[in-house]
C-alpha cells in the first residue's frame, strides 16, 4: 500500500514551511560556499528523507485486503 495523500500533504507542508524558515533565517550570501543556510538545508533534507522512509515503512507494514476493508465500510455505514 502506498502512503495516503493526506500524509504526503502533511510532509510537503512541513517541508515547505521549514525551507521558508531557513530562507528567512539564513539568507544566501553571494560568494559564500557551504554557509549555515546550506548546512540547514542539508539537515532538512536528511530529516525529510527520514520521515518519508518512516511513512513508507508504516504503510507497507499495514496491508489491507479487500474483504477486510469492505467489512470495515459495512460496520461504519
Amino acid at each position: 500500500m502506498s502512503v495516503p495523500d493526506y500524509e504526503m500533504k502533511a510532509l510537503y507542508d512541513w517541508s515547505t514551511s521549514e525551507l521558508n524558515r531557513i530562507d528567512v533565517a539564513y539568507p544566501d550570501v553571494i560568494g559564500m560556499l557551504d554557509g549555515q543556510g546550506d548546512r540547514e538545508r542539508k539537515r532538512h533534507f536528511q530529516e525529510y528523507n527520514h520521515r518519508l522512509v518512516i511513512l513508507k515503512q508504516k504503510y507497507e507494514a499495514q496491508p489491507i485486503s479487500k474483504p477486510h476493508a469492505f467489512n470495515e465500510l459495512l460496520q461504519h455505514a
